[in-house]
């Protein structure tokens, strides 16, 4: 349950793991008070501060009745929905090019389906975030749902674009 908290209590209060913790006072950040002053943005440039760490302060941060500079509330049908697009998209090109190449080496698929299932996808969606200056699905804005879908259309064509230039000859 929520409940306002004194924006005075020092953070060692607020029960953070050991690297959430160490990368707060190393930033100068000693109160629940300066904690709520920082952005996400702000938050996000301190050495070794990750997205568990983050999901950690915005949580308690959040259990003390407060929210970052500027956090945004985001429902769980953005995170599902903003890229959906452009993921199926990625994911059709990669069974179709599955389903035409091959190794010559193992006879195995020139694209694994590990690394185009996670790992060429997570590519994808990393260079959209960077691209718009944000650092999770959540920031992206709303009116740009189009755009965005477009441009990770874009990417996922360049990157087969490439991929198939490069195993030319390698068709099942």
């Amino acid at each position: 349950m929520e409940q306002k908290i004194s924006l005075d209590m020092p953070i060692e209060e607020l029960d953070f793991s050991t690297r959430s913790y160490n990368c707060l006072t190393r930033s100068g950040i000693l109160t629940l008070g300066a904690l709520v002053d920082t952005s996400r943005r702000e938050l996000g440039c301190i050495k070794n501060m990750g997205a568990k760490s983050m999901e950690e302060i915005e949580e308690k941060v959040r259990l003390c009745g407060y929210a970052l500079k500027d956090t945004l509330r985001c429902d769980h049908l953005k995170k599902m929905q903003f890229l959906k697009k452009a993921h199926d998209h990625f994911f059709e090109l990669t069974r179709s090019f599955n389903s035409t190449h091959f190794s010559p080496y193992s006879q195995d698929w020139v694209y694994p389906s590990v690394l185009s299932s996670s790992t060429g996808w997570e590519y994808v969606r990393k260079v959209v975030l960077m691209a718009y200056g944000v650092s999770d699905i959540c920031s992206l804005p709303d009116d740009k749902e189009e755009e965005v879908n477009a441009f990770a259309i874009e990417l996922t064509d360049m990157l087969f674009g490439r991929l198939s230039k490069q195993t030319t000859g390698y068709f099942r």
